[in-house]
Formats: structure tokens, sequence, C-alpha cells
């Protein structure tokens, strides 16, 4: 069977920003307004976010394809936000550039 999604809602692509996971089951886009998509192989849009203030650099699976990391940097820190594909709980994780880690839930 073929899934069809609907690419154009993602807009422009960003280079290496596409990922699939362990599984086959889930992919992960970011798009040119650095909005992070995933969706399931049966075209179901399963998350869509943002990080405040910054842009998403890149997506990366869990190696047991439950959650989807996203690496964001603007305004001097560092962010990964990681979004359960079970319940779309996000964690958030950030470290400032001077070194200080900190840790926040969202």
């Amino acid at each position: 069977s073929v899934s069809h999604i609907d690419f154009s809602d993602f807009g422009t692509f960003r280079t290496g920003a596409f990922s699939v996971s362990p599984n086959g089951e889930y992919a992960a886009v970011i798009d040119s307004t650095g909005l992070v998509h995933t969706w399931h192989i049966s075209g179901e849009v399963v998350n869509t976010y943002r990080a405040p203030l910054t842009d998403a650099l890149e997506t990366v699976f869990s190696p047991n394809s439950d959650a989807v990391y996203s690496l964001h940097h603007g305004e001097g820190r560092v962010m990964v936000i990681q979004v359960s594909l079970l319940d779309g709980a996000q964690t958030v994780y950030e470290m400032q550039l001077d070194g200080q880690p900190q840790t926040f839930w969202v």
C-alpha cells in the first residue's frame, strides 16, 4: 500500500532535517519556518511543534521508536526537545552556551 502525505503543508525542507524511526513507522521533518512535524506511516500527523526562541536544526528518533528528539539553537542557548510518540508529552533540555545546564518541563 502507498501512504500519501501532503508535503505542501511543510513548506521548504531544511537540508538534513528529515529522519525515519528505527521501526520504520514514523518520520520527522523540519520545515522552512523551524516547525517540527512528525507523522505515522499511515499519513496521520502525530505532532507539530516549535521550540521557543530557537530554530530546529536536526531530528533523531530514539532506538525503540517511542520518541523523537530535535536539536534547537538560538538566542545564546541550545535546546533538545524530546517528544513522546505515545502521548505527545514534551520534555525540554536546555543548556546555556556558557556551560550552565538547565532542565525544565513543558
